[in-house]
């Protein structure tokens, strides 16, 4: 068998970065960095900092990380937060794939492929949730040489072998060299599926986050 090939359960996951100290009601606690909290400690305070806003069903994708999907975005505290820092003046771009992703406007988001609940090629630095147009580019384009797979820093290269998709590993140099220096291997099939139920979801929470500005956020 191929090396790395999946076959099944793949998710291209969107999400948003919850910055715990945006939830923490602890004062003497909430100035604290949290890029000084210890590794082992903080999926603990993170979860502290959510349990103290009432958000302690809020799960993140992974144990390690503050990265929280967007289906998991049903509570008015969690738009209430990561609408506090946007123009209260906003206006839909209508023109725009996403037209209310200016609200977002210092939020933290992007897409992560996993399989089995983990992640194989996560968002990386300066990732957003419109990389998905790059996952959906690649996925159709059918050249057998490397394509650069933007999803942050370091990025990714993909090509395809028929109908299999072929990801490199994340770098920030050139296109591998060879053919057999890759990550993992996919039906094509398989990861349009993914990027199209991405799809849904991100335009389900567009959707909700909508109601709630016309609700709530407007000045």
């Amino acid at each position: 068998m191929t090396k790395n090939y999946i076959t099944d359960d793949l998710e291209l996951v969107p999400h948003i970065v919850l910055e715990p100290n945006d939830f923490r009601t602890d004062g003497s606690n909430k100035q604290k960095n949290f890029a000084n909290v210890k590794r082992r400690e903080r999926s603990k305070y993170w979860r502290e900092s959510l349990t103290q806003s009432g958000l302690e069903h809020i799960n993140p994708i992974t144990k390690a990380s503050c990265k929280v999907r967007l289906r998991d975005f049903e509570d008015d505290k969690l738009f209430e937060v990561i609408t506090a820092k946007s123009n209260r003046q906003f206006v839909p771009d209508k023109k725009a794939l996403l037209p209310w992703y200016g609200l977002l406007k210092g939020q933290e988001c992007g897409v992560s492929l996993m399989h089995q609940g983990e992640p194989i090629a996560p968002a990386m630095c300066c990732c957003d949730l419109d990389n998905i147009q790059d996952w959906d580019r690649v996925s159709k384009e059918m050249s057998s040489e490397w394509t650069m797979l933007w999803n942050g820093h370091p990025w990714y290269y993909a090509r395809h072998d028929k109908n299999i998709v072929v990801l490199s590993h994340p770098t920030e140099n050139d296109a591998p060299q060879s053919h057999d220096d890759y990550a993992y291997k996919m039906p094509r099939r398989l990861l349009r599926l993914a990027i199209q139920d991405a799809y849904a979801e991100i335009h389900a929470f567009g959707e909700l986050l909508m109601l709630y500005w016309e609700a709530y956020g407007k000045a």
